[in-house]
């Protein structure tokens, strides 16, 4: 008995539909097109790669061996022709094809209407209050008008006089450490971010950003604590990467912020004379500066605070990780004292006692 190959590959294709149609009719979330149906159809036009303008079926699937006698060199997919097919197949592969695509629509349909129902509460809960950001992720943009400004950054979403616009800070600054890039639990925190009103919206440039957008500098004044719906029943945490010595939100000291200025730029110091800066670097390079940047101004003006000529890096990285000194001392000193005061008062009374 001959082998009848149309019917052969039909039932082939039949088999794989009705695996994805069993898939598309149990899962919750559509594939959005990535893997909902391994078999397309589509019309041949403007391809250089088929065969003039005819119908053909397309194999995407997963088992890249399944059909592996088929498969052209360089290319990701298989074809299957009209003739290639009984005609009674072609159209029930077709239909079979359709009722795979119509569920992942009307999935994919209900989980827009869904996704943008949550947008819509989350942008309201923004606008009543500009202090508000939600965490979007980790983000590249390219700064055509600053070569040094980063190119990473860790990204909030707020909102200002009804206004979208994006808030960056670069991935390396201290309050934003802990967050990142994929997280996707995160990715739908709302925080509590202020001092943003009083940076300014960055200049327009050729890059990648769709909104409006504020970049955090090192030397700006920001906190973050984290947005609770009821913060009678649970307090906000600070975000704080580097202290968590309470929970009380609190900016970074003068010389945090020069600390990290000095980490950042390899700095090994930095020495006030007159008016001019004279730093060091650890490679064993040095320059001559004005303080014309915020960062450069800020130490000059902690040298002349503290009362000093030069700041190490060492110094800064000493200070830094010297804890504050407990009380514990005090409280004990306090309780020996009050044990004494409270024994020679019983003292006294015995005494009194024993004399009448």
């Amino acid at each position: 008995m001959s082998v009848n190959h149309k019917k052969l590959l039909a039932n082939q294709i039949k088999e794989d539909l009705q695996k994805d149609l069993e898939e598309a009719r149990k899962e919750e979330k559509s594939k959005r097109g990535f893997g909902g149906c391994s078999w397309s159809i589509s019309l041949g036009e403007d391809c250089g790669e088929c065969r003039g303008n005819e119908w053909r079926l397309s194999y995407y699937g997963p088992d890249k061996d399944k059909y592996k006698e088929r498969r052209t060199i360089g290319r990701e997919w298989i074809d299957v022709f009209p003739e290639e097919l009984e005609p009674n197949d072609w159209k029930e592969i077709e239909s079979l094809i359709q009722q795979v695509e119509e569920l992942e629509k009307k999935k994919e349909e209900k989980e827009t209407q869904k996704y943008q129902e949550e947008q819509a509460k989350i942008d309201q809960k923004l606008n009543s209050n500009p202090k508000l950001f939600l965490y979007e992720g980790g983000m590249e943009w390219a700064v055509d008008y600053d070569p040094r400004g980063y190119d990473k950054f860790r990204v909030f979403r707020g909102m200002e006089n009804d206004q979208k616009f994006h808030l960056a800070f670069p991935e390396n600054h201290p309050l934003v450490a802990n967050f990142t890039l994929n997280n996707q639990d995160r990715n739908k925190d709302i925080f509590q971010i202020e001092g943003v009103e009083n940076i300014s919206f960055q200049p327009e440039g050729k890059n990648n950003k769709q909104l409006p957008w504020k970049k955090v500098n090192l030397f700006d004044k920001i906190t973050i604590t984290e947005y609770k719906e009821n913060p009678k029943e649970e307090p906000p945490v600070e975000n704080k990467p580097t202290d968590n010595s309470n929970s009380q939100p609190k900016e970074l000291s003068d010389k945090d912020i020069i600390l990290q200025y000095f980490q950042q730029k390899n700095i090994k110091s930095i020495r006030l004379e007159g008016e001019k800066l004279i730093i060091e670097y650890n490679n064993s390079t040095a320059e001559i500066k004005e303080a014309n940047t915020n960062e450069l101004q800020q130490t000059k003006s902690y040298l002349q605070k503290i009362g000093k000529s030069e700041l190490f890096l060492s110094d800064l990285e000493q200070n830094n990780n010297q804890s504050p000194k407990s009380n514990k001392d005090l409280y004990i000193g306090l309780a020996v004292v009050g044990i004494l005061v409270v024994g020679i008062v019983a003292w006294l009374i015995m005494k009194n006692k024993k004399e009448k």
